[in-house]
């Protein structure tokens, strides 16, 4: 038995990756571009670097995957307006989280202008769904409980995912599966209404990510022109349905839904590299979490002896990369605590880090 941190995991994937781009490309890959979710907090992000490193593979950036989608579907774009901006929004619904950009395009550059998501809010989902709701069947009807059996809810999850794709495209599934448990083999059958109303409070979540980025991009509806949708979880119809009604348009597809992000990623680095020459595109990226300083001040404070002093250094949507110098007046050694200003977003604690300051003589 080995234990593997998920650092780790990654790097094996990343490996995996990189062998099979070499193969392909019958030449070495090294520099590369790393997609990653908006959500990811700072250690997040500093373990996907240490990742990279253990396959080998020099990160020139890591960028948004909603960023990256909104880079391959512009660059292409000989259409874009000069002075007016073309609001997107980018929906990108996959198999674990839900992710929502707005952006800006004008000729030859892209401007992020809202990033929201639910991190939980995916195709396994539905999938867990469907998973119970076949269990819950399968125990009445057939006396078996799937959930006392490892491989049969292996087998029960590998049919309802299927179930899922099928039910997308057609308005009703059937689902058998052989000798599920206790030699039995089960039947069933679901109607793409009844899957609908049992993840009726999945989709009653989709909309909250739509009206988060609209209100932080400061847009109404009518001033996002169009709607793109990806992710492998964004073909199931009901979504679709949300997403017509909050926007009043139709949702586009002219992008691969699974294959946007690694093509956005490619072009990013591609750009960065002063081996390839790329039409002229400007990504004005921007952080979807405000960070700030913190420190002991000189004013003292009557319990502690100093008192506590915060500045907000990078506020929400700061643009990035960015630089930004702060100065202190300080006679001894001091520390700087460096936090995010608001954690209600994240599922991790406000402070990123300390920093020791030495006096220089």
């Amino acid at each position: 038995m080995r234990t593997f941190t998920p650092t780790q995991v990654l790097g094996m994937v990343f490996s995996n990756l990189k062998s099979i781009a070499e193969q392909n490309l019958k030449a070495a890959v090294v520099d590369c571009c790393i997609g990653i979710p908006v959500y990811f907090t700072e250690l997040q992000r500093r373990a996907v670097l240490d990742a990279a490193t253990i396959a080998g593979l020099h990160p020139l950036r890591l960028i948004h995957e909603t960023t990256a989608t909104a880079l391959a579907y512009g660059i292409y774009k000989t259409d874009l307006p000069e002075n007016d901006q073309l609001n997107v929004a980018f929906v990108d619904i996959g198999h674990a989280s839900m992710q929502v950009c707005i952006a800006g395009f004008k000729k030859g550059q892209l401007k992020i202008l809202a990033h929201s998501f639910d991190r939980s809010l995916g195709g396994r989902d539905f999938d867990e769904v469907l998973f119970h709701h076949f269990s819950a069947k399968f125990k009445e009807e057939y006396k078996i409980d799937v959930s006392q059996n490892a491989r049969a809810c292996l087998r029960l999850r590998a049919a309802c995912e299927k179930l899922k794709k099928v039910l997308s495209a057609n308005p009703e599934a059937p689902l058998n599966i052989e000798c599920l448990m206790d030699e039995k083999d089960v039947r069933g059958f679901i109607k793409r209404e009844e899957f609908e109303q049992i993840s009726a409070p999945i989709l009653q979540r989709v909309k909250a990510p739509l009206e988060k980025a609209l209100a932080d991009a400061g847009l109404a509806v009518g001033d996002v022109h169009m709607v793109e949708v990806v992710g492998s979880a964004s073909r199931i119809p009901s979504i679709l349905k949300i997403l017509t009604e909050f926007f009043g348009k139709e949702p586009r597809r002219t992008m691969n839904a699974s294959e946007c992000v690694g093509r956005g990623c490619a072009l990013q680095c591609a750009i960065l590299s002063p081996t390839f020459k790329v039409r002229e595109f400007q990504v004005n990226e921007s952080f979807p979490f405000p960070i700030s300083l913190s420190w002991k001040g000189s004013v003292p404070d009557a319990q502690n002896g100093e008192a506590e002093q915060e500045q907000l250094v990078f506020p929400k949507g700061n643009p990035i990369p960015s630089v930004k110098a702060v100065t202190f007046h300080k006679t001894s050694t001091f520390s700087v605590d460096v936090q995010y200003s608001d954690v209600s977003d994240l599922q991790a604690p406000a402070k990123i880090s300390t920093y020791m300051v030495n006096l220089f003589t």
